[in-house]
Parts: structure tokens; C-alpha cells; sequence
């Protein structure tokens, strides 16, 4: 995640090629995260071109969804903040529980 938030802030030559990579090995992997690695992994994959990852983001925001519940109220806070910044939401609080898990299907 860390390194996926790192290159997304630079221009260098060669780090769509390594989003790719990371987004692959997330795609094996994802189903078999902590629901902390899931949501710091959507946070840095949010900030990638959506033509590179597009389907992790989607896959990532629907295994978050469905782990809503265990996340801390810091997290919780995060998320709230993933959802209303990538959907472009109206919102001064943070979401319910239930309105993140359906901003988080609608991002998946």
C-alpha cells in the first residue's frame, strides 16, 4: 500500500508498469486480507489512474464492504473520507456504517 500511495504522487517513467504488477498480486490476494490491509490498500489504489486500477478498486471496495462492521472507528473514518472524496459526495459527517457498505458496492 505504502509503495502503490508513494508512486502515485510522482511522474517517473515505468510506474504504470508497476501498478500493474502490485494490481495483480492484489487480485490473487485480496479475498485473503485483513479487512486493515483492504481498506490501506483502496486508500493508495484510489489514487492510481482509474484505466490502471480500475478493477482492483472495484474488487477492494467490495471486500471492504462486506468487513464494514470490524473496522475500527479510525478506520471507519477513513473510509468515510475514501467514499466521499472518489465519489464526489456532499456529505460534512462521516457515513453510517450502512452508507459505506453502499458507497463501497457502488465503487465496487
Amino acid at each position: 500500500a505504502n509503495t502503490v500511495s508513494a508512486y502515485s504522487m510522482t511522474q517517473v517513467s515505468g510506474v504504470n508498469t508497476l501498478f500493474a504488477a502490485v494490481s495483480k498480486v492484489v487480485m490473487q490476494r485480496y479475498d485473503s486480507l485483513e479487512p486493515t490491509a483492504l481498506l490501506h490498500l483502496l486508500k493508495s489504489f484510489v489514487a492510481v489512474p482509474r484505466d490502471i486500477a480500475g478493477n482492483v478498486v472495484h474488487a477492494l471496495a467490495a471486500a471492504v464492504a462486506r468487513h464494514i462492521d470490524e473496522l475500527r472507528p479510525q478506520e471507519l473514518q477513513t473510509l468515510s473520507r475514501i467514499c466521499v472524496s472518489t465519489l464526489d459526495l456532499r456529505h460534512n459527517h462521516d457515513l453510517s456504517n450502512e452508507e459505506l457498505r453502499t458507497y463501497c458496492m457502488t465503487l465496487g
